[in-house]
C-alpha cells in the first residue's frame, strides 16, 4: 500500500497522489461551506435584494433601475458580461456585485456615485444576517466539543466576522476572495489543509480532513481530488440546483456520507473520530 506524506506546518502542499492507505485515519478537521450549507442562501439573498431595491427607489431616477431589476435572480445576463470582461472576478463576488450595480446605473443614466457604495452597504447589512438553518449553530458547537478543529472554507461574499451567531465557532477560515482562488481549484483545498496544519502545529494528512457542503462538484469532487474526505449535503433548494439548474450527481458517489439535514453530519463523522473523542 502507498501513503501520502503529512503536510508539515509552514510548508507547501505536496503533489497529489492516488495511492490509498490500508485503513482510514481518524478525522481531525472538519471544514464547512457556508451558503446553502449553514444557511438558506435564497431566503437571505431575497431579503438583501429587497433592501437594495428600497434604497435605489429613493435615488433620483432610481425607480427605473428598481423596476428593471425587481427580480432578485434577474442579474445573470449582467454577471455573464462581467465575468467576460473581468476574468477571474467570480471568486470575489463583492466586486462582481458592485460592478453589476454600476452597470445598472449606467444603463439608466443614474449617478453611480450616489448608488453603488451606499446601496451595496444596505445589501450587505442583510447579507450578513443569514437565515441560518436551525441546526447549524448546535452542530458547530457539538463538533467542537467532540474535539474537531472546525474551519469555514467558502466562496461566500458574506463577511463572517460580521455574523454574531457564528462568532467564535470556527478555528480557521479560508475565503476565496481573500486567498485569490476558488473552490474549483485544488489549490484552494490544499490551502485549507495547510491552514489547519499550522493551527494544530503538527503534521496533517488531507484525509484527516473532511469537507461538508451542498455543491457536489466543488465541495465533494475537488476535495476528493486532493485526498480529503467529504460529506455531501443533498439540498434540492440550494442556489446551484434551484436557480442555476445544476443536476444532482449520478451514483456512485465519492463522498463518505450523504445527508438531508445538517444535524445528520454528526452521526456520519462520529465513527471516524479518534477513540479519545468519543
Amino acid at each position: 500500500f502507498g501513503s501520502r506524506q503529512p503536510l508539515q506546518p509552514g510548508t507547501s502542499a505536496p503533489p497529489r497522489t492516488i495511492l490509498a492507505l490500508p485503513m482510514e485515519r481518524p478525522l481531525r478537521v472538519v471544514c464547512f461551506d457556508m451558503d446553502d450549507t449553514l444557511w438558506d442562501l435564497s431566503h437571505t439573498y431575497v431579503r438583501a435584494h429587497e433592501a437594495w431595491l428600497s434604497f435605489v427607489r429613493q435615488v433620483p431616477g432610481g425607480m427605473a433601475i428598481a423596476e428593471a431589476y425587481a427580480d432578485p435572480y434577474g442579474w445573470e445576463e449582467t454577471y455573464v458580461g462581467i465575468f467576460r470582461d473581468f476574468p477571474g472576478i467570480e471568486i470575489d463576488f463583492s466586486r462582481v456585485r458592485k460592478e453589476a450595480f454600476r452597470r445598472a446605473c449606467v444603463r439608466f443614466g443614474v449617478s453611480a456615485d450616489d448608488v453603488v457604495e451606499p446601496s451595496y452597504q444596505r445589501f450587505m447589512a442583510e447579507r450578513n444576517r443569514p437565515a441560518l438553518f436551525d441546526d447549524a449553530v448546535p452542530v458547530l458547537k457539538q463538533l467542537r466539543e467532540m474535539g474537531l478543529t472546525v474551519g469555514a472554507v467558502t466562496e461566500t461574499d458574506a463577511v463572517l466576522e460580521d455574523i454574531p451567531d457564528i462568532e467564535g465557532l470556527f478555528d480557521f477560515k479560508v475565503v476565496a476572495s481573500a486567498v485569490g482562488i476558488g473552490k474549483s481549484d485544488e489549490r484552494f483545498y490544499r490551502t485549507a489543509v495547510q491552514r489547519a496544519a499550522e493551527l494544530q502545529k503538527e503534521p496533517l494528512l488531507p484525509e484527516e480532513c473532511v469537507m461538508v457542503g451542498d455543491n457536489y462538484n466543488k465541495d465533494v469532487l475537488v476535495p476528493h481530488a486532493v485526498g480529503m474526505r467529504s460529506v455531501w449535503f443533498d439540498n434540492p433548494e440550494s442556489y446551484p440546483r434551484k436557480v442555476m439548474g445544476q443536476l444532482p450527481p449520478q451514483p456512485p458517489l465519492v463522498c463518505m456520507g450523504r445527508i438531508a439535514r445538517l444535524s445528520e453530519v454528526v452521526d456520519v463523522l462520529r465513527p471516524r473520530l479518534p477513540a479519545a473523542s468519543l
